[in-house]
C-alpha cells in the first residue's frame, strides 16, 4: 500500500517527470520539494516504489521514471484537476455557439478544437450508420416484358432497377407480388433482402415465387463492413515531444491512429465512462505503450453520436487534457442534447 509520505513523493516524481521528460533522481527531488526528507531516506522510498512497480529505472545510475501502474494510480488518486484559462474556456464555449451543419462536419471541429486548446493529437469517430432497412418495395410494369423494381430505406436510399420478366406476367401479377413483399419485408436489413429465401412466401406468390426471388437478388446488398467515420487532427504536435523524435516510432503511431479498426475499438472501448484514461499497455496494440488517451462519449437526445479523445506520450498534461475534455464534452451535450 502507498502510504501518505511514499505518494507524495510518487506525485514528485511524476511531475517533476512531466516537466522535464528527464529521469528524476533523489538528490533533484530532495532539492526541488519541501520534503524535510534526506537524500538518502528519498532513495529508499524510491526504492520502495520500484520494487512495487510504481516506478521504472531505464539505465542503473539513473533516476526513476513512472511505469504505467504508477501514471495510473496518480489519474486516480493523486492528480488535482485544474482549470482551464479563462481564454481556454471561452474559446470552446463559443465552439459550440456555431450553428451545427451536420454531425460529421461538427466532430472534425470538435477534434480540431481539442487538439488546439490541448497541444495534442485529437481524434474524433462517428460509429457506422446502422444497416438500411427496407421501407417500401413496389414493381411496376414497364411495357411488354419489362417492370421496374423500386426499393426504398430508412437512410433514403432508393434503388431503381429495370428488370426483364415473361410474357405471361401481367400488371396484377406485379400488383399481388407487391403487396405480399411490402407485407412481409418491410423492415428487413437491406443487406438480408437480397439473400432472401421465399420459400414460406410460395404460397401467398404462387408460381411467381421464384421469379421474386430472382428479382430481389439484384438489390444492393448494403454495406455490412462499414468503416466508422474517423478524424486525426493535430498529429504534427507530437514532433515537438522527444518520446517520438524516431522516425519510426512517429510512423508507428501514425499507422495505429489512422487505423479505424484500431481507433474504433479504442474510442467505443471507453464504455459509459463520463471521462476515461487509457495509458500504456492498457492500449493492448504494442505501438500504443508510449501514448495515453483521455476521452469521452458525445451525445444527442440520449444517443451516442460519437467518441472523442485525446491522444499523447504517456508523459501527458493529466490535468489539463481531463479538464479540457470535459469542458467539450459538456458543452456538446448542452448544445446537442
Amino acid at each position: 500500500m502507498v502510504d501518505g509520505r511514499k505518494s507524495r513523493v510518487l506525485a514528485a516524481v511524476i511531475n517533476q517527470y512531466l516537466e522535464s521528460a528527464e529521469p528524476v533522481g533523489s538528490r533533484t527531488l530532495a532539492r526541488r520539494n519541501a520534503f524535510g526528507l534526506s537524500a538518502a531516506t528519498l532513495r529508499n522510498e524510491l526504492a520502495d516504489l520500484e520494487e512495487w512497480g510504481y516506478l521504472d529505472k531505464p539505465h542503473t545510475s539513473a533516476g526513476r521514471v513512472p511505469s504505467d501502474k504508477g501514471y495510473r494510480y496518480y489519474v486516480d488518486r493523486l492528480l488535482v484537476r485544474r482549470a482551464l484559462s479563462a481564454q481556454e474556456a471561452d474559446r470552446i464555449r463559443a465552439a459550440y455557439r456555431a450553428h451545427v451543419r451536420e454531425a460529421t462536419w461538427f466532430l472534425q471541429q470538435t477534434a480540431r478544437l481539442l487538439s488546439g486548446v490541448t497541444g495534442y493529437p485529437a481524434v474524433v469517430i462517428m460509429p457506422p450508420p446502422p444497416a438500411a432497412r427496407l421501407l417500401s418495395l413496389q414493381l411496376l410494369p414497364m411495357g411488354e416484358g419489362g417492370a421496374a423494381l423500386l426499393a426504398e430505406t430508412d437512410t433514403g436510399l432508393v434503388a431503381h432497377r429495370v428488370l426483364s420478366i415473361p410474357a405471361d406476367v401481367a400488371p396484377t401479377d406485379l400488383a399481388r407480388m407487391t403487396a405480399v413483399l411490402s407485407r412481409e419485408l418491410s423492415g428487413m436489413p437491406l443487406a438480408d433482402v437480397a439473400h432472401v429465401h421465399l420459400a414460406n412466401l410460395e404460397r401467398a406468390l404462387g408460381r411467381h415465387a421464384a421469379l421474386v426471388e430472382e428479382l430481389l437478388s439484384v438489390l444492393p446488398g448494403g454495406d455490412t463492413e462499414q468503416a466508422p467515420v474517423a478524424t486525426v487532427e493535430g498529429f504534427d504536435t507530437l514532433f515537438g515531444f522527444p518520446e517520438f523524435h524516431e522516425v519510426e516510432r512517429i510512423r508507428a503511431v501514425w499507422e495505429l491512429l489512422t487505423r479505424h479498426t484500431f481507433v474504433g475499438r479504442l474510442l467505443t472501448g471507453l464504455g459509459d465512462e463520463a471521462l476515461a484514461v487509457r495509458i500504456g499497455e492498457e492500449l493492448a496494440e504494442a505501438a500504443g505503450h508510449d501514448l495515453s488517451v483521455v476521452g469521452a462519449t458525445l451525445r444527442s437526445g440520449g444517443h451516442v453520436l460519437g467518441h472523442v479523445a485525446v491522444v499523447g506520450p504517456r508523459r501527458m498534461d493529466y490535468g489539463h487534457v481531463l479538464a479540457a475534455v470535459e469542458q467539450v464534452a459538456a458543452e456538446w451535450n448542452r448544445a446537442l442534447g
